[in-house]
């Protein structure tokens, strides 16, 4: 269960918000920048431009992020404590939007 909340938290992290020191924000930025600057010198639809919609999409970033994360809890790399954490903040997240809307 900690690894859904888990999930959702990273999802949101690298979909929505700005993450840590706005490193997230910056990333979509030049991703956005690459796809702008493709699409100025005609190309229609480039490999930028799916990779930012992509990245800004939190079910697309959610998908592709449930297999590894479901690797990593099959086999038991990551240590629970990860879990918990990232768990924790997943949940008081979810929390949070469920009552601000």
């Amino acid at each position: 269960m900690l690894a859904v909340f888990s999930l959702y938290r990273l999802t949101q992290l690298i979909a929505i918000d700005d993450g840590p020191f706005w490193i997230i924000d910056s990333l979509r930025n030049w991703i956005d920048n690459k796809a702008f600057e493709c699409e100025k010198i005609g190309m229609e639809r480039s490999g930028w431009r799916s990779f930012h919609d992509g990245i800004t999409c939190p079910y697309c970033v959610g998908l592709w992020l449930s297999l590894p994360l479901g690797i990593l809890v099959y086999t038991g790399i990551v240590p629970d404590l990860v879990w918990l954490i990232l768990g924790i903040a997943g949940i008081q997240s979810f929390l949070w939007r469920l009552a601000n809307g």
